[in-house]
């Protein structure tokens, strides 16, 4: 016969059905599936920022866009360079930025063309301004919900400015046009 009595003074249950004692905290647990769905969605997250025109960014960057720690971020990071999704140049001793792949533009979209990431090409005086605009991207999408960011490098394609800002992005029916200064 089944009894509803408690067994050893084990009376509460977590999600599972596995029973814990009163009072006690068990710390949720993710099957692997779960654990399988966030990772494909950081790596979508960090490969759709890449792909928007930024080109490359840094780990700083890239915390702040998953609202995640470093730590957290460098295990994504380092599993995208391994699957070659992503490509890292060091620019100095402890600059290290992350740039999309051919591989990581076509896990996006095989039929778009993205810019790639080249080594060697991100020169180490505008990068703090590069990382700075990212950083302000970032917040104005996450505390003014701006939509359709536009870069500095799409925008130099499509010469719609006589002056090319350093990012354009909307608000409702507003546009506005950002520029950033370090000096």
């Amino acid at each position: 016969t089944f009894s509803h009595e408690p067994i050893l003074g084990l009376t509460e249950y977590d999600p599972h059905g596995i029973a814990c004692a009163p009072g006690r905290f068990r710390l949720p647990t993710r099957l692997h599936q779960e654990i399988l769905q966030r990772q494909r969605e950081k790596q979508t997250e960090v490969l759709n920022f890449l792909a928007s025109g930024e080109v490359h960014c840094s780990m700083r960057v890239l915390s702040w866009l998953l609202r995640l720690e470093e730590r957290q971020v460098q295990a994504t990071l380092s599993s995208m360079t391994a699957q070659k999704l992503l490509v890292a140049e060091d620019l100095a001793p402890g600059t290290r930025i992350y740039g999309i792949s051919r591989e990581g533009a076509a896990f996006i979209s095989p039929t778009e063309a993205f810019r790639i990431f080249s080594y060697g090409k991100t020169s180490p005086l505008t990068l703090n301004h590069r990382l700075l605009c990212q950083l302000i991207r970032i917040q104005l999408t996450e505390f003014f919900h701006a939509e359709d960011w536009v870069a500095e490098k799409i925008l130099l394609k499509e010469r719609k400015f006589p002056n090319i800002p350093d990012g354009v992005f909307y608000i409702g029916d507003l546009t506005f046009a950002i520029e950033v200064e370090l000096t």
